[in-house]
């Protein structure tokens, strides 16, 4: 990496070449969402690069050493996650396996139970066998992509006399009149991307209050 996109990597959709989005893939979201994880843990992630020859990152973290006898609570102890005013279902239907990991911590944290789709065939079937409080919708996927299911959604809704499932849209690419665009395919609201988990308890509060 050259000194500038050392400093510049860890910035949502920043990728050292241009050409590395079009022979790989991807939208540069990788290390910002890594950075973000260990941050959640107290660390911070960092590069040691030379420019040609090859990049190290590393992080440190202090973590507190448990003894095994005490790694498991006692029966009468509680472990309680951090709750948001009430705990919900949820469908998550992203295939980036880094934002699956990212947006599945958060929901734990939240105390919601949820069940993931990897695309939107897989999220419509899961949708015909279970009930959910909400969608979070990931707009660019393979085989069946976020509005195309939202709007299958809809007219499944529609067809069977369903409740209404707030869906909100994922995306990579935020853009002024997105919010708008969103709504007209049937969406309720949507979150750019990387999400935070401050953002993402608000948004299912404000969608579901």
């Amino acid at each position: 990496l050259s000194k500038k996109a050392a400093e510049d990597i860890f910035s949502a959709f920043t990728q050292a070449e241009s050409s590395t989005t079009r022979k790989y893939g991807g939208t540069g979201l990788g290390l910002a969402i890594s950075s973000k994880l260990v941050d959640l843990m107290g660390g911070m992630l960092s590069v040691d690069s030379q420019e040609g020859i090859g990049s190290t990152f590393y992080f440190e973290l202090d973590l507190e050493k448990v003894k095994a006898s005490e790694s498991a609570p006692k029966e009468e102890e509680e472990i309680a996650p951090l709750k948001s005013p009430s705990s919900y279902h949820i469908l998550v239907v992203e295939d980036n396996l880094t934002n699956q990991k990212l947006v599945s911590a958060y929901l734990r944290r939240l105390n919601h139970t949820f069940d993931i789709a990897h695309h939107g065939k897989e999220a419509l079937e899961l949708f015909d066998l279970k009930s959910y409080d909400l969608i979070l919708m990931d707009e660019n996927m393979p085989i069946l992509n976020g509005i195309a299911t939202a709007h299958e959604i809809r007219k499944r809704e529609r067809e069977k006399d369903l409740k209404h499932t707030p869906i909100i849209a994922l995306t990579a690419n935020a853009m002024a009149g997105d919010r708008e665009r969103f709504l007209a395919e049937g969406m309720d609201e949507y979150l750019a991307k990387p999400v935070g988990k401050k953002a993402l308890s608000e948004m299912i509060q404000k969608v579901l209050s």
